[in-house]
């Protein structure tokens, strides 16, 4: 009688199933957003013998309409892997552009207003912090009240070619700076040819300053 009940209670879930795995979603994905809130879907599977469950994502990728599959390890008498479709809501903040803002131009502080709403079909698109935005240029004419994606937004072009730019070598115990000229256009972080006054060349990377960065 004691060995009948010790198996019959193996075979009851120490947690509901389906919470233990929306709580592991709304964990895992808390850093999309301000606010993740998941639910559950109607499925096929049966949970009532899933005992002892362990909650697991094998992707935290969820499509524009906020849906994904969590996998849930059931133990006990019915030792199974099933996954279960779930709805995701993700509320958090955005960027929309305060002034028209033409092609070309260089996005400021004041071209910006954060604002807070649903962001699950856009998460991917937008940016939530205005420091991400600025400085950057507009890749194309964005209206009073935009939202402002990552797509409307390219790095600045911040030296041309030809035109003259100041490098600095940085060594093991030595910095040496001088002007030289641009042998190609480039943007932040972009590897760009230098001509120095003295007619040698060097490579290095632009710094968001305009700085050519060489490295030995």
């Amino acid at each position: 009688m004691t060995a009948a009940l010790a198996a019959s209670a193996t075979d009851i879930p120490a947690n509901d199933p389906r919470t233990i795995a929306r709580e592991h979603i709304e964990t895992e994905l808390a850093h999309v957003g301000t606010t993740v809130s998941a639910t559950l879907l109607p499925s096929r599977h049966d949970l009532s013998d899933c005992a002892n469950p362990v909650a697991f994502l094998q992707s935290k990728k969820f499509n524009a309409n906020g849906r994904l599959f969590v996998g849930l390890q059931c133990q006990g008498a019915q030792e199974r892997t099933v996954f279960l479709p779930a709805q995701i809501n993700v509320q958090g903040a955005y960027l929309v552009a305060t002034t028209s803002i033409k092609q070309g131009t260089l996005v400021t502080p004041a071209m910006l207003e954060v604002r807070k709403g649903e962001l699950t079909s856009m998460i991917e698109s937008t940016f939530s912090e205005p420091s991400d935005a600025i400085g950057k240029m507009a890749a194309r004419n964005i209206e009073r009240g935009g939202i402002i994606k990552r797509a409307y937004l390219q790095q600045a072009l911040l030296v041309r070619r030809g035109q003259p730019v100041f490098y600095e070598i940085i060594g093991s115990g030595f910095r040496i700076s001088g002007r030289g000229e641009a042998l190609q256009e480039g943007h932040a972080g972009d590897l760009v040819n230098v001509r120095t006054e003295g007619s040698k060349l060097l490579a290095g990377r632009l710094s968001p300053e305009g700085v050519v960065k060489v490295s030995f």
